[in-house]
């Protein structure tokens, strides 16, 4: 049997598309999801040759706001919400607002529906605008997404301050996936599972922060059964051999703070975000402290 070359050519991509396909089917039973999702979601462009084109930011939350996904410096609005939505993962996932060369804020009422997002120039305007439209007196920040070149420091989490092109934090690759209740690998599976399931106890929930000494990468995780197995993910989220784990706590919320342009920072772990954030602030030492990243038990 004889074959030209262009049919050759054809068996090879079929062939070489099934197997690509049965590779990701395997690592999603396999993996843990946040660095699954990490590794075959990786964003084609060179973010290093970015220029001053459009940068379109997008957020993508459930209906229970137990997960959602962020993508930005999107060149065009409809790429960045098709990320957030992969991101986000879910079926129930929709899309809550875009933005372009600037901050989007979705803020929620914790064990309520409501929510509200707002696009603004700067991450407080954002802030105060979608909490505005949320409502409630107990509304607050759920996620973010701005940016990433040259917008003011103000307590995001993701500020470092006029970063230089291709020194973002961690989620590197323009898109960053959320989870309140991770639902694979060592972090608790909340889905079909009874009371029962822990002998009527509810699970350890481990946080962690890692950090490289420069403040340009950081990486959290949250939820997990062990201490050791927040680190190991939090460090392998911050992704570079100089991070260290700045913090952990159970069943609580860590914040890590510092002064932009030096190198002091706090970090405080407490019950609750507010506590951690005031002890944060207070261990970093300085009047221009702001957060840089938090991570909490969801």
């Amino acid at each position: 049997m004889h074959f030209n070359l262009q049919t050759l050519l054809l068996i090879a991509c079929i062939a070489l598309t099934g197997a690509g396909a049965a590779y990701i089917r395997d690592t999603d039973d396999k993996i843990d999801a946040l660095n699954t999702e990490a590794e075959i979601s990786t964003d084609p462009r060179n973010l290093t040759e970015l220029s001053n084109e459009a940068k379109w930011q997008a957020i993508a939350v459930n209906p229970n706001h137990k997960r959602w996904g962020i993508a930005w410096d999107y060149s065009r609005e409809d790429d960045a919400k098709a990320r957030a939505l992969t991101e986000c993962g879910e079926a129930e996932c929709v899309i809550r607002g875009t933005n372009k060369n600037g901050c989007l804020v979705y803020a929620y009422s914790p064990g309520t529906s409501r929510w509200g997002s707002a696009g603004q120039s700067s991450y407080s305007a954002a802030l105060s605008s979608a909490i505005a439209s949320c409502g409630r007196g107990d509304c607050t920040e759920l996620v973010r997404s701005c940016k990433q070149r040259n917008w003011a420091v103000g307590g995001n989490r993701r500020t470092v301050g006029n970063c230089t092109e291709g020194d973002f934090h961690t989620g590197e690759a323009a898109a960053v996936q959320g989870r309140q209740e991770p639902t694979t690998g060592d972090a608790i599976d909340t889905e079909g599972e009874s009371d029962s399931d822990f002998n009527g106890a509810e699970p350890d929930k481990w946080q962690a922060l890692a950090m490289n000494p420069n403040h340009k990468r950081w990486g959290k995780a949250w939820n997990y059964q062990t201490e050791d197995g927040a680190k190991a993910v939090a460090l392998q989220e911050c992704g570079q051999a100089g991070c260290v784990i700045r913090g952990t706590i159970k069943d609580g919320c860590l914040v890590y703070t510092y002064s932009p342009g030096t190198t002091r920072w706090g970090w405080a772990g407490r019950s609750t975000y507010s506590l951690a954030l005031t002890s944060a602030l207070a261990t970093c030492g300085r009047g221009d402290c702001v957060e840089l990243v938090h991570t909490c038990k969801a």
